[in-house]
């Protein structure tokens, strides 16, 4: 499967070891969005970006872009667990996975970007797809064109469409 992006499969683990990542990173704690540049000039700090948000574990087979088959419950107590730690710890990036929660692909769920990231964890940070990923969402069966994908894109709070190899869809 996929297990061997993420830091652990528990989600304790990922949580303080994404947290440490992402102090590290960005020069200390409480450096969130809006604290300033990343610690002002000079700073040797960056953004930490994480990857991906969310249940990207959960996949079917381990397959990438697969289906995750999830309750409610699992997806809060198992796989925002470890999300709510990297975004007190002021992580500045999100991309969204591959993969469908509830039957809508991440990159296209207005739920997963907007209700759970945003509004629920409170993320004010870009998010930034994978490969092409809204695009994507006209193969989903989704999206009829790129304009609609595109729309969707947005209602899931997707900041940046990178583009990438024969995928490229703009």
């Amino acid at each position: 499967g996929r297990l061997q992006e993420a830091s652990s499969e528990d989600p304790l683990v990922s949580a303080v070891l994404g947290s440490a990542e992402v102090e590290g990173l960005q020069g200390g704690r409480g450096r969130g969005p809006t604290d300033g540049y990343l610690g002002g000039a000079g700073s040797r700090a960056v953004a930490a970006l994480a990857k991906h948000f969310v249940a990207y574990g959960a996949a079917a087979g381990g397959l990438n872009a697969a289906g995750a088959e999830l309750s409610e419950r699992t997806l809060r107590d198992v796989f925002l667990f470890p999300w709510r730690a990297l975004v007190r710890a002021g992580a500045r990036g999100v991309m969204p996975a591959h993969q469908p929660v509830f039957d809508a692909p991440c990159h296209g769920s207005a739920y997963v970007g907007q209700t759970l990231l945003r509004d629920e964890l409170g993320f004010e940070g870009l998010s930034v797809s994978d490969c092409s990923d809204v695009g994507a969402l006209v193969q989903w069966r989704v999206a009829r064109d790129n304009a609609e994908a595109a729309a969707l894109g947005v209602a899931a709070t997707v900041d940046q469409d990178n583009q990438c190899g024969d995928n490229a869809t703009w």
